[in-house]
């Protein structure tokens, strides 16, 4: 297993349109000590809902041989909805808001979890 340490995420912008969601952040996390960071995204386009469709996650290249990849994108989702999801710590992203755009904001919440070290799983 691999201990993860979540450490900050930057939402660089998350809008809420009326039939769009889109968002982009990078989140900041670390292994035995070392700090990493990942992108974390939401296509853009009609019907795409930040509450029903999965994040997409792109880890850095240097732990991918470390790390089981559904795990790992898991547990960035996880920590991201922790943080501005509808019943999140931040709790900003509500169900039914419309026309809202968050931009630049940064999340200083620690949260660590566990995933399994298999390494090379899931679409590259």
């Amino acid at each position: 297993m691999v201990k993860i340490n979540f450490v900050s995420c930057l939402q660089k912008i998350q809008t809420l349109e009326k039939d769009n969601h889109t968002l982009v952040a990078t989140i900041e996390f670390e292994i035995n000590g070392e700090l990493f960071e990942c992108e974390a995204h939401q296509n853009y386009g009609t019907g795409f809902s930040f509450f029903e469709e999965p994040i997409t996650v792109v880890p850095p290249d240097s732990i991918k041989a470390k790390i089981n990849f559904a795990e790992f994108r898991d547990a960035v989702e996880e920590y991201y909805r922790l943080l501005v999801g509808s019943t999140g710590i931040i709790s900003i992203a509500k169900r039914g808001v419309i026309n809202m755009t968050m931009v630049g904001n940064k999340f200083n919440v620690p949260w660590e979890c566990e995933i399994k070290n298999e390494g090379i799983e899931g679409p590259w």
